[in-house]
């Protein structure tokens, strides 16, 4: 009995017993093919190392077994994070920036049997046009549109990814079209400010941390077109705007905008165009990084008051410490017997004399006269530099008015010199705006050498915004010396009676 019992077990026990023989065979005969799937098997990145949206260059890889990628490049200027994985796993590409030519690298993803798979990584060159933003407002044909309501946004650019538009009686048409009006014109829609203070207000454009831009786009009006009928401004949070000086010919017709400027520690920008006067258009709105890092410095001011009255002298200087008998010279026959700051005749006693009042000079030809100052020589350029505005406290920010005398030099036989100054602020400030560090004005008054002056200088006035403790005035010639010789005429000055006093806080 026991027997068959036993029997019975072990009959029992054998189709179990198969059945996992089986089992057992199947997995083994089972086998995994390594698979290694990336999103694309070559990507271009610009100069800046971000991809068209102005963001860091990934690549999605999906994979079913352990890989470990390498980068092979000549220097080491991509990196890769991360640099193994299995399963679904984004890759993202950090490229330092190119100032050379274009350059390439090769990933590879490797799996442990020696599977691969490359991927080809292409970097533009250090000539790469890298919009910012650009916009052409479409070419499909369309009817006056409010420009709140229309949708054929080109909208391109890595800083474009979240600009908007809005109007204010302005709107898009496909009419009188800027065609062949400039260089890059698109033709097409453009858009139309049909009354005087008619805007276009377009952000926000992020910098992608860079500094030095240059903003252009066409201009339209059916007659002269003068700096005061076309106003354009930017933003940091599209609610307190700054002008933005530009350039633009007064001809009719289409003409191009251009814009240089310098922001700094902003990641995005607005901008509004502001028409005065009824019927003037725009179209091809484009901005770029400026790679000649020129322009103004716009500053957004934030006013410490220090609590002295408006009118309040800060400083000022006459010069009257230039006198014949520490310097020679006599105030009839200037501009001769000149002595320069840097002229290796000043004598230790002068120079004491000079360093003790603080102006400066960096382009040189700036010499002393009787009582005053005179800026540049026979057409090579001057300028001087005053010292810090120190009588503000300390971590205060102010707004003060400079003035001073000034007049342009005329030979003895009445030959004038090229009329213009630039005047600049520098070490905290802005000039005659809340935006710009320096500007450019005629004098449009000569003084005549040889005879003594009988007639004051024209004074000039200027607001310096957000003005500190460690702000400098500084005055140069306008013309550059290469126009100077270029027109064979010189750009002197005299320059008299510096004085900063305290200016509202508006």
């Amino acid at each position: 009995m026991f027997k068959m019992k036993t029997n019975f077990i072990k009959w029992m026990f054998l189709p179990f017993l198969s059945g996992m023989i089986l089992m057992s065979c199947e997995k083994e005969i089972e086998t995994i093919v390594p698979k290694i799937e990336v999103s694309s098997s070559s990507i271009t990145i610009s100069r800046l190392g971000l991809n068209d949206e102005g963001n860091t260059s990934t690549i999605d890889v999906e994979s079913n077994v352990y890989w470990r990628a390498t980068v092979q490049q000549e220097g080491e200027w991509l990196e890769i994070f991360p640099k193994a994985g299995t399963g679904s796993v984004t890759i993202e590409l950090t490229a330092k920036l190119n100032d050379d030519a274009e350059r390439r690298a090769t990933i590879l993803l490797e799996t442990l049997d020696g599977t691969k798979s490359q991927i080809q990584i292409i970097q533009s060159s250090k000539d790469e046009t890298i919009y910012y933003h650009f916009e052409d407002f479409g070419t499909e044909s369309i009817s006056n549109i409010d420009v709140n309501f229309f949708d054929q946004w080109t909208k391109k650019g890595i800083g474009s990814l979240f600009t908007k538009y809005t109007g204010l009686h302005s709107a898009a048409v496909d009419n009188n079209n800027s065609a062949a009006g400039y260089e890059g014109a698109s033709g097409g829609n453009n858009i139309l400010f049909p009354s005087a203070e008619s805007a276009l207000i377009w952000g926000q454009v992020d910098t992608k941390g860079v500094e030095y831009f240059t903003l252009s786009f066409g201009a339209y009006s059916s007659n002269t077109l003068n700096s005061s009928d076309l106003k354009l401004y930017i933003s940091k949070n599209n609610e307190e705007w700054i002008p933005l000086n530009y350039t633009r010919g007064t001809n009719s017709g289409w003409g191009l905008v251009k814009s240089n400027f310098k922001v700094s520690d902003l990641s995005s920008m607005h901008f509004k165009v502001v028409s005065k006067k009824e019927g003037l258009r725009i179209d091809d709105i484009v901005l770029l990084e400026d790679p000649n890092k020129q322009g103004e410095e716009i500053v957004f001011q934030t006013i410490v008051d220090d609590g002295m009255p408006v009118g309040y002298v800060y400083y000022q200087e006459d010069f009257s410490w230039i006198t014949e008998e520490t310097f020679g010279g006599t105030a009839a026959n200037f501009p001769t017997n000149e002595l320069g700051f840097t002229n290796a005749n000043i004598t230790p006693a002068q120079k004491d004399t000079i360093n003790k009042y603080g102006w400066t000079q960096e382009l040189g030809s700036t010499y002393l006269r009787v009582g005053l100052m005179k800026l540049s020589k026979t057409k090579v350029s001057g300028d001087l530099i005053s010292p810090p505005f120190s009588a503000i406290a300390p971590f205060k920010a102010i707004n003060v008015q400079v003035s001073f005398d000034v007049a342009m030099y005329a030979s003895a036989s009445g030959t004038l010199d090229l009329d213009g100054i630039t005047i600049e602020v520098r070490n905290g400030g802005t000039i005659n705006s809340q935006a710009l560090t320096s500007y450019t004005t005629d004098v449009d008054f000569w003084l005549r050498t040889g005879e003594e002056q009988t007639e004051p200088m024209k004074t000039i006035t200027a607001t310096i915004y957000g003005a500190t403790s460690r702000t400098q005035f500084r005055i140069r010639s306008a013309v550059e010396n290469s126009e100077q010789n270029r027109l064979n005429k010189s750009n002197r000055f005299f320059f008299d009676n510096f004085k900063v006093t305290k200016a509202p806080n508006e």
